[in-house]
C-alpha cells in the first residue's frame, strides 16, 4: 500500500539526509545588516521564479518583533504571477507556537523583471531557543490546485542580542537537525500510538500514520495558525481514523460479551514461580494485547474519545476542539465510554476485580499455543522507552486513588511505542504525489 507522511515530511527529509535542494545557508557575518537565504527557484513552464526571504539579522532575537520579507521575482512574460498560498509555518513542533507571523502588506513592482514582496511581522516568543529554526511556505500560480503547490524552506537564525550584535547560539552546527528530528518524531509518535490503540495492529497503525501525513501535507495551505499545530494535526488524524474503512482487527471484534466469552474459552494453565518469571515479558504482552482488544469493543467515536481523554489525558476543551464537538458533549461521551468499558471489566477482568477468575498469567500458555502471542516476536511489549502515562500531567504514583483511577492506570501503563522510521519513511519517499510535490 502506497501511503504517505505529512507536513512534517519536510523535517523528515532533512533528518534522513535526502538529497534535495534545501537551503543550507551559512552566515558570512553575524553582524551583517540583512540576511538573505538561498532558496531554490520555482519553475513554471519556461519561467523561473526566484524566491528570496530576508530580515535584519541582529534583530532576530527572542522577545522581539522582526520584519520578515519574501520577495518573488521573474521575467514579466506571463499574465499570472506566483503567489503565497498560506501563512509561513514553522517546520518544528517545538517552534510552531513560538513564532507568530502577521501580514504586513504586499508590494508589487512592475517592470521587465516583475517583483512581488510579501511582508510580515514575526513576533518571537521570549522562550524561543537561540539556534537556526526553519519555516515553510507554499507557492502556486492563480488557479492551481493544492496538489500543485510548491513548498520552500526558509532559515530563521534566532540568537541572543548582546549590545546590538547577534551572538550565535551555544549549540553544535547540527543542532537544528536534532531539533527537526525531535519535532517530527514527536508528532509521528502521537499519531502512531493513537492509530495503534484504534486498530490493535502494528501494520495498520503504520499505514494509518502515513495516510494521515499525506492529508496534512496536501492541506498545508489551509493551516492558518489559529490553533496549535498539534491540534490541527490531531483533527486531521481524528477525521481520517473515523472515516477510513474498518480494519480486520475491528471487524474481528463484535462487542464486549463475545470478546470476553472468547477469553473465557481459552484454557487455563497454572504456572510455577520459575515459569512465570521466565514468561514475564510474554505475560505483559498478553495483558497489553488483551486490554487493547477491549478498546475495540467500543464504537469508533467512543474509542477515539476514550484514548484522547483517558489514556492521553487531553482535557475536555482541547478534546472538544479536536473532535469538533462542544466541551460538554466531549465530557458526556467520555463518561459513557468509561461506563461501558469499566462495566465489563468489573464483571469479567481479574486486573480490576480480584473476584473474577481471569488472570493473564494463567491464560498465557494457551495464547502461545494458539499462536496469538509469540514470546520471540512481541508486538506490543516492545519498541518503547516510555509509558503512555508519561504523556499525562498525572504520574503513575498518583493514579490509583479510586476504582476509576485503577481502570485508567491499566491503559495508561501501555507502552508509548516508537514507530518504525524506515518503513514509514520509505513509503513516504516512494509515493508518486510526494515525488511530484518535491520535484515541482
Amino acid at each position: 500500500m502506497k501511503s504517505i507522511s505529512a507536513l512534517l515530511l519536510l523535517i523528515l527529509l532533512v533528518v534522513l539526509g535526502v538529497n534535495r535542494a534545501v537551503a543550507q545557508a551559512s552566515l558570512a557575518s553575524l553582524d551583517a545588516k540583512t540576511f538573505t537565504d538561498n532558496v531554490p527557484p520555482i519553475q513554471r513552464g519556461d519561467r523561473s521564479f526566484t524566491i528570496e526571504p530576508s530580515y535584519v539579522l541582529k534583530d532576530m532575537t527572542a522577545g522581539h518583533s522582526v520584519k520578515f520579507t519574501i520577495t518573488i521575482t521573474a521575467p514579466a512574460t506571463g499574465s499570472d504571477f506566483l503567489e503565497l498560498r498560506s501563512q509561513p509555518v514553522m517546520t518544528s513542533q517545538d517552534s510552531a507556537d513560538k513564532f507568530q507571523f502577521k501580514d504586513n502588506g504586499t508590494q508589487d513592482t512592475p517592470g521587465v523583471v516583475y517583483s512581488r514582496k510579501y511582508n510580515f511581522i514575526v513576533k518571537i516568543d521570549e522562550k524561543v531557543e537561540p539556534r537556526r529554526h526553519q519555516v515553510v511556505v507554499g507557492f502556486a500560480l492563480p488557479g492551481e490546485s493544492d496538489k500543485q503547490i510548491s513548498l520552500r524552506y526558509f532559515d530563521l537564525y534566532v540568537g541572543v542580542n548582546s549590545g546590538g550584535k547577534l551572538v550565535p547560539a551555544p549549540t553544535p552546527e547540527d543542532a537544528s537537525m536534532q531539533s527537526f528530528e525531535t519535532g517530527f518524531f514527536a508528532g509521528q509518535k502521537h499519531v502512531y500510538n493513537l492509530a495503534l490503540k484504534m486498530t490493535k495492529s502494528v501494520e495498520d497503525a503504520q499505514d494509518l500514520t502515513q495516510e494521515v501525513f499525506v492529508k496534512a501535507i496536501t492541506a498545508l495551505s489551509k493551516f492558518e495558525g489559529k490553533s496549535q499545530f498539534r491540534t490541527w494535526l490531531y483533527r486531521i488524524t481524528v477525521n481520517h481514523f473515523l472515516n477510513t474503512k474498518k480494519r480486520k482487527t475491528e471487524l474481528a471484534v463484535s462487542g464486549f460479551e463475545n470478546y470476553f466469552n472468547s477469553i473465557d474459552d481459552m484454557p487455563v494453565h497454572g504456572l510455577s514461580g520459575e515459569e512465570e518469571n521466565d514468561l514475564s515479558e510474554t505475560i505483559e504482552e498478553l495483558r497489553i494485547s488483551c486490554t487493547a482488544g477491549m478498546l475495540l469493543c467500543l464504537d469508533r467515536e467512543q474509542r477515539m474519545i476514550y484514548i484522547l481523554g483517558e489514556m492521553f489525558d487531553i482535557d475536555h476543551n482541547l478534546g472538544s476542539e479536536i473532535m469538533g464537538i462542544s466541551p460538554g458533549n466531549f465530557r458526556i461521551r467520555l463518561m459513557r465510554a468509561r461506563q461501558d468499558l469499566y462495566h465489563w471489566m468489573n464483571q469479567r477482568c481479574g486486573l480490576v476485580n480480584k473476584s473474577n477468575a481471569c488472570r493473564c498469567a494463567k491464560k498465557t500458555k494457551a495464547y502461545i499455543d494458539a499462536g496469538y502471542v509469540d514470546p520471540n516476536n512481541l508486538m506490543f511489549n516492545s519498541s518503547y522507552k516510555k509509558k503512555i502515562y508519561e504523556l499525562s500531567q498525572k504520574k503513575a504514583a498518583s493514579i490509583s486513588d479510586t476504582i476509576e483511577d485503577l481502570h485508567r492506570a491499566i491503559f495508561q501503563q501501555h507502552p508509548l511505542q516508537e514507530p518504525s522510521k524506515t518503513k514509514i519513511v520509505n513509503e513516504v519517499l516512494n509515493n508518486d504525489l510526494i515525488k511530484l510535490i518535491l520535484n515541482s
